[in-house]
């Protein structure tokens, strides 16, 4: 039972920006031209000029200067854009101190999994859309924005119960002490800013992707497994990295190798640490 205090926490939570939100449904779309990306970008200055900043960073070793938004969409495609936007709106959100899980921030978590899902979404039985996939990866555990003040100083007890036994992962921790879970929370956050239902889905079930509808999934399997990837990538990801469950009917899903698997984790430390050094380069 998620209490009133909670609930109205949801409500005050800071929104992504409106243009974000459109992004997010643009992925959604069964098909987006690259005018569309533009339209969206083109009237967030902010937006505009990080981009901006960033394709034109040494990182990108571009031979001419990117002086518009049209342009870097022609130089570099609409996908490959729209990644840059969605991990910069992510940054700008989640780039932040979460005391209630002892991490210095949600986002390299977040760009790790969404890196892991883009790899993984090939592989899925029903070969499943990387943008999707990329896009729930990176929100996939938003709902920690709104619980970590209400956690306080437990992530020492709840570890230390859960290599007790008493607890059987971070999410009944949560529950013990809150009634709810992130994954939940998360949800209810997704729906409160309207965004695509698979976002919402995989959000809800990624740490129990058998309990989504059938539709769903899909994609909440590729949240499961992508955000286990992630935590196995980078220890230094918060309180709960790598306590909670692996859904063994993953195996209904994907058929990879340990070596596959770790050629993934492999990929995703090379993309990460790429993005990084991208904005510490233009000081963002």
């Amino acid at each position: 039972m998620i209490s009133e205090e909670i609930l109205a926490q949801i409500k005050k939570t800071q929104k992504f920006s409106d243009a974000a939100i459109k992004l997010m449904h643009v992925v959604n779309s069964v098909n987006y031209s690259a005018n569309d990306i533009i339209e969206i970008i083109r009237y967030d200055s902010k937006l505009t000029a990080i981009i901006l900043k960033m394709v034109n960073s040494a990182e990108f070793g571009m031979r001419r200067k990117v002086d518009s938004i049209k342009n870097a969409v022609s130089m570099m495609g609409a996908k490959k854009i729209l990644d840059i936007a969605q991990e910069i709106y992510t940054r700008m959100y989640l780039n932040k101190p979460l005391s209630g899980y002892e991490s210095d921030g949600m986002w390299q978590h977040s760009l790790r999994t969404a890196l892991a899902a883009a790899q993984l979404a090939p592989l899925c039985v029903k070969p499943y859309d990387t943008e999707k996939a990329f896009t729930a990866g990176i929100l996939h555990d938003i709902g920690k924005n709104v619980l970590s003040n209400f956690l306080g100083n437990t992530a020492h007890s709840f570890i230390d119960n859960i290599d007790r036994h008493r607890l059987h992962d971070y999410l009944e921790a949560e529950e013990s002490k809150l009634g709810t879970n992130h994954s939940e929370v998360g949800e209810l956050l997704a729906r409160e800013w309207q965004l695509p239902e698979f976002i919402c889905q995989a959000i809800k079930h990624h740490h129990k992707p058998s309990l989504a509808e059938e539709e769903f999934k899909p994609i909440a399997y590729i949240i499961h497994m992508a955000d286990i990837a992630a935590m196995l990538s980078c220890s230094d990801q918060g309180s709960d990295s790598l306590l909670y469950e692996v859904d063994t009917t993953y195996t209904d899903y994907f058929h990879f190798s340990g070596q596959e698997l770790e050629e993934i984790i492999l990929v995703i430390d090379m993309e990460c640490e790429q993005i990084q050094k991208t904005f510490a380069e233009i000081g963002e």
